[in-house]
């Protein structure tokens, strides 16, 4: 079923788009309409074909315009077991769905292993993917996804720092960022991380060094956990008046709300 989504006027400023086909920038606008909540719907090329361009099935191979928004980084195509997922880079940074659209049926990308890779129009090369703004005729500059506040990379180059002049980094040390990144992964249909708060970082930091999360695969498991709870992630219909209920990062990580999910206390829908 086709939503209504927004056109900011950045889209036609893009200088990537600008030089395509304009029936990419078509396709591109409908994906958006055809995604879920998340920016993600079925890779199906026909049926995106049917939905887009109804009177104009003469056009050539919807696959090839799905492969170019592909090659400039304005989606990603994935397959998780059977199912075939386009996902449209930056869709939550542009995108407000609203609130009584379900949560995505439809799995995330899996987190790959960290490569290298060079960007188009940049001679440097970068050790994380930097996905282009596909609203934002800037993209190529910058990275205009990164959803984590220059504080959290202030205290990754801490981190860093201090693994140059030690053997290895402290003990203590919480490395906020790549949390927030699988945050990110596991639940996206949560709220994302816009800026990492003081407050946010201290709530991080207690479960880290208490030994209840102490290292990254155990935040994974918890974050897994907190997925199969359909009233943690929006999947509960809320009484009459009231708003969806959502837990966001810094609920989820609050010591009294971690306690109760650790005990199954919102487990009970699932």
């Amino acid at each position: 079923m086709a939503r209504a989504r927004n056109i900011k006027p950045g889209f036609f400023m893009n200088e990537i788009l600008g030089k395509l086909d304009p029936i990419i920038s078509l396709l591109f606008i409908s994906l958006w309409t055809l995604a879920d909540r998340e920016g993600r719907l079925e890779d199906r090329p026909e049926r995106i074909l049917a939905a887009t361009f109804p009177y104009r099935r003469e056009l050539p191979d919807i696959n090839g315009y799905l492969t170019q928004l592909l090659r400039d980084g304005f989606i990603e195509r994935y397959t998780v077991g059977k199912i075939a997922v386009i996902q449209i880079v930056n869709f939550r940074k542009h995108q407000s769905p609203h609130v009584t659209e379900k949560p995505s049926e439809l799995p995330a990308k899996p987190i790959e292993p960290t490569t290298s890779v060079t960007l188009p129009l940049s001679n440097g090369e970068i050790t994380e993917p930097l996905p282009p703004d596909s609203l934002n005729h800037e993209s190529r500059i910058m990275n205009p996804d990164s959803l984590i506040p220059d504080s959290v990379s202030d205290e990754d180059k801490s981190s860093s720092s201090s693994s140059q002049v030690c053997d290895s980094p402290p003990r203590d040390a919480v490395p906020f960022k790549k949390i927030v990144e699988l945050y990110h992964q596991i639940l996206p249909m949560c709220p994302r991380v816009g800026v990492l708060t003081t407050t946010r970082k201290s709530y991080i930091a207690a479960r880290w060094k208490s030994g209840a999360v102490p290292d990254l695969d155990t935040w994974r498991d918890f974050f897994i956990f907190v997925g199969k709870s359909k009233f943690l992630t929006g999947g509960c219909d809320p009484p009459q008046g009231k708003k969806r209920f959502v837990a966001d990062l810094e609920w989820m990580t609050k010591e009294s709300n971690f306690v109760k999910i650790y005990e199954k206390k919102y487990h009970g829908q699932a």
